[in-house]
């Protein structure tokens, strides 16, 4: 289920022609803008509508205003689960797979707990 979320989230993308399109390149390496930047409130945008799209539920609770930015912001500060995406690289000079893009505030909490 994972694999056809960013699947879809890799085909939405193909369509736009900002500076979001970069993270979705082979040749992308990062680092990612923070998560209130235009590029990762479009991505964040990206990624909750493909949740619903998947899931067929919200993956946040979303505001009434339908307001990107703070959808954005509830989204990076979820506490009760791991959200992350990634490109379509293939990955480190081993070819290890693809480079994440996008993390929540769970996973950098994650991370430093281990």
């Amino acid at each position: 289920m994972f694999n056809s979320l960013a699947l879809l989230v890799v085909c939405l993308s193909l369509s736009c022609s900002t500076k979001l399109c970069q993270l979705y390149t082979p040749t992308w390496t990062g680092p990612s803008p923070p998560y209130d930047d235009p590029v990762m409130i479009q991505h964040a945008k990206f990624l909750i509508d493909s949740y619903r799209a998947v899931m067929k539920k919200e993956l946040i609770p979303l505001q009434e205003s339908n307001d990107d930015k703070e959808n954005a912001k509830k989204l990076f500060n979820l506490q009760d689960r791991v959200v992350l995406s990634h490109g379509i690289q293939p990955g480190p000079p081993e070819g290890e797979g693809p480079i994440l893009n996008y993390g929540i505030y769970s996973c950098f909490i994650l991370k430093i707990s281990q």
